[in-house]
């Protein structure tokens, strides 16, 4: 049995005290090389890594775009619907999707809740704060398979 040095608790096995103990110290053991998220099981971990490695195991059907997890393909297969149910209240603006309903919405709010530590932009969503966090860094982790130029962001070498 495995006890918990912190509260007490029980456990019949070591992996079930490990995710205990990362949920009460908070410490998450599996750091993403690639950005800054980290993970309490090893198996999320590598869930999330095929966004940076371009593994995309998950199909659309109808258009052939591949999608590195299930839910991302769930929201993409929206793009092939004409159904936009979540409706902003203040310009009746209709959105495919509750999340870009929210993130809309903070236009009427002048709510920019993401900002830059290096600059103070301020902006919308955490995508585009990453997306701007390029221009500080020297990194070009996107490189041309053919001919290796490297760029700082992935639509720039999807654009080459």
């Amino acid at each position: 049995k495995y006890k918990c040095n912190v509260c007490g608790k029980i456990f019949r096995n070591k992996k079930g005290k490990c995710y205990h103990d990362a949920c009460v110290t908070g410490v998450k053991p599996y750091q993403c090389t690639f950005c800054d998220k980290s993970f309490v099981k090893r198996s999320h971990f590598e869930y999330h890594e095929r966004v940076h490695k371009g593994h995309k195991p998950y199909k659309c059907n109808l258009c052939e775009k591949a999608f590195p997890q299930q839910n991302k393909l769930n929201r993409h297969m929206f793009s092939h619907s004409s159904e936009r149910p979540h409706m902003c209240d203040e310009c009746n603006k209709s959105f495919k999707d509750r999340f870009l309903l929210k993130r809309h919405k903070r236009i009427h709010e002048k709510e920019r809740p993401f900002s830059c530590a290096h600059c103070n932009k301020v902006f919308l969503s955490k995508s585009e704060l990453r997306r701007h966090l390029t221009v500080h860094s020297d990194e070009k982790p996107f490189s041309c398979e053919y001919c290796h130029i490297p760029f700082r962001r992935k639509d720039n070498l999807n654009r080459h």
